[in-house]
């Protein structure tokens, strides 16, 4: 899957607003306490609804190596 650019101020703060609205629904819908693994699982289905696309298992790279 490609990188997709913003194009404008307004692109980006819409995708922004889907994106926190997302994080907020979880978080009301859950609470505090649930494990991290919990938390992606809603997080993933809530932007997939809001018709984002994303790979949520990507390596994370750093100067010190490469983390899974």
């Amino acid at each position: 899957m490609g990188v997709i650019v913003m194009q404008t101020a307004g692109e980006l703060n819409a995708v922004t607003e889907r994106i926190i609205g997302a994080a907020m629904k979880v978080h009301r819908a859950n609470g505090p306490g649930l494990l991290e693994s919990a938390y992606e699982v809603c997080l993933v289905y809530e932007l997939r609804e809001r018709g984002l696309r994303l790979n949520n298992k990507r390596p994370i790279l750093s100067s010190i190596g490469e983390f899974n």
